[in-house]
C-alpha cells in the first residue's frame, strides 16, 4: 500500500504541464488526472496522507461492490495507456510518468484479484 501512496505522490508532483507537449502527451495527462482522482476519491485516507484533504469527510468503501469498480476502472486504465507502449510518443517526464502509472494499475489489479486483500 506505500508504494500507491508513493507512486501517486511522485505523479502529483511531477507539473502537468509541459512545454512541449505533443497531442499524445496532454491525452495521456488526461488519462493520468482521471485515474488519480477517481483513485483519491476511492481512497481518501490516501488523499489525505498526500496532503489533499478533500475527501476528508470520508472513509474508504471496502465493499465488494466497490472493489468491482476499482477493478472494472484500473482495467479501464490499463487498456487507455496501452497506445502509449512507444514511449517516443511523449516527451520530458510523461516518459516516466506512463510507466509508473502502468506499474501503479498493474499492482492495483494485482491486489483485487490475486490477493484479494478486501475479502
Amino acid at each position: 500500500m506505500r508504494f500507491r501512496s508513493y507512486t501517486i505522490f511522485l505523479l502529483l508532483a511531477i507539473p502537468l504541464i509541459n512545454l512541449h507537449a505533443t497531442p499524445e502527451d496532454e491525452q495521456f495527462q488526461q488519462i493520468a488526472q482521471h485515474y488519480i482522482e477517481t483513485f483519491l476519491a476511492a481512497n481518501p485516507e490516501y488523499a489525505t496522507e498526500l496532503g489533499d484533504h478533500r475527501f476528508d469527510d470520508r472513509l474508504s468503501d471496502y465493499s465488494a461492490e466497490q472493489r468491482v469498480r476499482e477493478l472494472e476502472q484500473a482495467k479501464e486504465a490499463q487498456q487507455q495507456l496501452q497506445a502509449f507502449a512507444d514511449l517516443s510518443q511523449l516527451t520530458g517526464a510523461n516518459k516516466v510518468d506512463v510507466r509508473l502509472l502502468k506499474d501503479n494499475i498493474d499492482n492495483q489489479i494485482f491486489h483485487i484479484e490475486e490477493l484479494k486483500e478486501s475479502e
